[in-house]
């Protein structure tokens, strides 16, 4: 994938100039795509999140005043490298759908197979 390739080197060049780099989630809280007025639980209430593949995609996930407290936080201190500021509990789209579509009134998740390509369900699978 070349933009990985790309997103690699920037931050093997941050890095090695001594900056930091902050990996954030999936951002979830008022005003994202997670909302209950976002994007992505529009989609969920639409059915138009299968679950691609048997659901093995990964998903790990930020708060969005997480995401602030953390870019404060590195902006106030020296601090280099990469810093991974996600939850502590990744978890896999069989799971968490099936878990949010309740909760918003939708319908649950449908399965679809892998070679229907949603880049977003396949390229986060584990390897």
């Amino acid at each position: 994938m070349p933009v990985l390739g790309a997103l690699r080197e920037l931050e093997q060049r941050t890095s090695d100039a001594g900056g930091a780099l902050l990996r954030f989630g999936h951002l979830y809280g008022p005003g994202s795509s997670c909302a209950s007025d976002g994007s992505f639980v529009h989609q969920v209430k639409a059915g138009k999140v299968p679950l691609v593949g048997g659901g093995t995609a990964v998903f790990s996930f930020t708060h969005a005043h997480d995401a602030a407290t953390a870019v404060i936080a590195a902006l106030d201190r020296p601090v280099s490298g990469a810093l991974n500021i996600v939850d502590d509990d990744p978890a896999p789209m069989h799971q968490w759908p099936p878990c949010l579509a309740p909760t918003v009134d939708a319908p649950g998740p449908k399965g679809a197979p892998a070679a229907l390509g949603l880049p977003w369900a396949v390229g986060m699978s584990p390897s």
